[in-house]
Formats: structure tokens, C-alpha cells, sequence
């Protein structure tokens, strides 16, 4: 179950953690230290790395979904509530010391992958590019939601115009003042194929939320014709559009992609649903920072 194997992280959102029992974001000790470093922290984000102390954020073209092809500023986070097989991002989750599958078989140290950045560091990296529109992804961003509602303040004090989309696997429910600064949530419901139990990756509350907010479309890793099944079922289940469902090919490369563009695309035709490329992938390739 969900409490035998996470940890609820310091600002209140479960965590994946390890057999072993280490979670994800190292609790503070109790008392007056923790109340001091809380304090230190509660206006700081943690964000992955590019490379060793360089955050991850840049300024490249959407590769999926709905916005495919227009130029933004990404800010990937640290942390994930899943532990996806295939995940192309296992250093934002897979820790040296954790007991976590992945088809990688590599596990990265926190203190490589992660820095700890205030609101003004954060706004000032991110807005050294002439954009206004923010993609915000991860690892899974809403772990974070408390502190990005209070730096999407911050961001909109120093450029008024900007927009902030939310990349998400759509088990957590974020808060109204958190939504209140969303344009658009661009929901990946994990399936069966990402190895990751029904009961953590499917969270009914969450997924009632945003097949009822205008603003989420819901995009799906397809690797074979069985994945369908399960995207029909969430469709049905969740009374979610046809036309607000991508389906995306599975796979880490373009060359691997590529193999599924032609009968997934068939399957779009047949159900009306909209085909996702993995745009970045034949640009740029399977790199950090694009």
C-alpha cells in the first residue's frame, strides 16, 4: 500500500521511498533545528540538474502534445511519486541509495543531481530568455505545488505576461490558488506498461479533478495495441474527450519512436484521438537541457 512505501516530503506530498525505508527528501530533525532549516527552505524549490551544480532550465521548442513545436522556457524539478520502468528521467527519482527498478539499471547521487535554488535565483535563470511561456516539468512537479504557487507569483511580478504549463502523471490534486496560475495541465496517466502498481499510479480523486478541468488533456505512452485497452477504460471511467487524448510513442530515442508512428497514428484515425511525436528527440536527441 501507498504508506508502506512512501514518505510524505516537506511540503506535504507523498514521496517514493525505498524497501530500505529512505525517502526521497530527507526529513528534518524535530524541534527548534527543523522549525530553522524549514524556514531556510519553505521559499527555495529543488530542481534537477544538466550536469553537476547547472539546474536544469533552458529554453527549447514543446516536444509533445498540444503545444508541439512552440518555444518555451523549461524548469524541471527533482523528486517523482512513481518509479516508472521506462522513464526517461530516472535521475530525477532513482537514487544510489534506494532499491528502485529501472530498465536503465543506473541509479545517480542526490548531491549530483539536484540543486536548491531560491525564488530570486530561479526568476533570474529562468527569465535571461525573451519568453513568456513556462513549461514546468520533471520528475513530478506537483510534489512541489505548495512553493511553485508562491514562485509563480514571484515570476508574474517580474513579467506580467508569463503562462505556466504543468507537465503531470495526475495523482496529486493541486490547490485553487495553485490552479488560479495554470494554463494548461498536460496529464501523462501512467499505464500497466510503466510497471508501477494501479493503486499508485491511477488516484481517482485526482483523475476526477482533471477530466473536469477545461484546461487538462491527458497524454498516454503507447508501446503495443494492448496499451489501448487501458486508455479506453480511464476514457469511459473519467468521461474524458476523444479529443482530448494524445497517444505518444514509447521509447528513449527517435530511432525508437519512430518504430510506432505509423500504427499508432492508424489508431488516432480510427478513434479520434490526436497524435503526440517526441518532437525533441529528432531535433536534438536523448540529452538533458533540450
Amino acid at each position: 500500500m501507498l504508506a508502506d512505501r512512501r514518505q510524505i516530503d516537506i511540503d506535504g506530498v507523498a514521496c517514493n521511498r525505498s524497501a530500505a525505508g529512505k525517502a526521497a527528501v530527507k526529513m528534518p530533525s524535530k524541534g527548534r533545528r527543523a522549525k530553522v532549516r524549514m524556514s531556510l527552505t519553505k521559499h527555495k524549490l529543488i530542481l534537477a540538474n544538466e550536469r553537476k551544480d547547472v539546474p536544469e532550465v533552458f529554453y527549447s521548442l514543446q516536444g509533445e502534445g498540444p503545444e508541439t513545436g512552440r518555444p518555451s522556457i523549461f524548469v524541471r524539478l527533482s523528486l517523482c511519486n512513481l518509479t516508472c520502468v521506462w522513464c526517461d528521467t530516472p535521475y530525477t527519482w532513482n537514487w544510489d541509495d534506494k532499491n528502485l527498478q529501472h530498465e536503465s539499471e543506473q541509479r545517480y547521487r542526490r548531491e549530483d543531481e539536484q540543486s536548491l535554488l531560491s525564488f530570486d535565483e530561479l526568476t533570474r535563470l529562468s527569465l535571461e530568455h525573451a519568453c513568456s511561456n513556462f513549461v514546468i516539468t520533471g520528475g513530478e512537479p506537483m510534489v512541489q505545488f505548495k512553493r511553485l504557487e508562491k514562485w509563480f507569483a514571484h515570476v508574474r511580478e517580474a513579467r506580467p505576461g508569463a503562462t505556466f504549463d504543468i507537465e503531470t502523471n495526475a495523482t496529486i490534486v493541486p490547490s485553487d490558488g495553485f490552479d488560479a496560475f495554470v494554463a494548461r495541465y498536460v496529464c501523462s496517466p501512467k499505464l500497466s506498461n510503466s510497471k508501477v502498481a494501479e493503486e499508485d499510479r491511477i488516484v481517482p480523486e485526482a483523475m476526477h479533478y482533471f477530466a473536469d478541468n477545461e484546461r487538462a488533456v491527458f497524454k498516454f505512452v503507447i508501446g503495443t495495441e494492448k496499451d489501448l485497452e487501458e486508455v479506453h477504460a480511464l476514457e469511459k471511467d473519467y468521461g474524458i474527450s476523444a479529443s482530448r487524448i494524445f497517444l505518444m510513442p514509447l521509447g528513449t530515442t527517435d530511432h525508437e519512436t519512430k518504430l510506432h508512428h505509423a500504427w499508432i497514428s492508424e489508431l488516432c484515425l480510427k478513434h479520434g484521438y490526436r497524435f503526440s511525436p517526441r518532437l525533441h528527440l529528432s531535433l536534438y536527441g536523448d540529452g538533458r537541457g533540450v
